[in-house]
């Protein structure tokens, strides 16, 4: 039995990978390709900029100011969401009406 075992993982692994790498990995690569050129979306040629449009992200305000908002985001909302959570599991371990 030890010698069918790996083709059979072999066969539920390999499509799930395989979607995982065109639907995720391949978009963030193309992205990553697009933003390294100046390429605006409606013309066909697109000249290679290198990692200037990521200097200038580094110089730009309101980029700072949405990094900021998000890392407000990440560590208001657990905080928030896992309390409630807690407190209504709470609420309801207690038994609820009495009778």
């Amino acid at each position: 039995m030890r010698h069918g075992k790996y083709p059979l993982i072999i066969t539920f692994l390999v499509p799930p990978l395989l979607l995982y790498l065109v639907f995720v990995v391949s978009p963030y690569l193309q992205a990553f390709q697009i933003s390294t050129t100046d390429w605006l979306g409606y013309s066909a040629e697109a000249d290679p900029v290198g990692l200037a449009n990521f200097e200038a992200l580094l110089h730009d305000g309101r980029v700072w100011n949405a990094l900021k908002n998000n890392a407000l985001l990440l560590a208001v909302v657990p905080v928030l969401t896992i309390g409630l959570g807690l407190f209504f599991a709470t609420m309801l371990n207690m038994g609820g009406r009495k009778e």
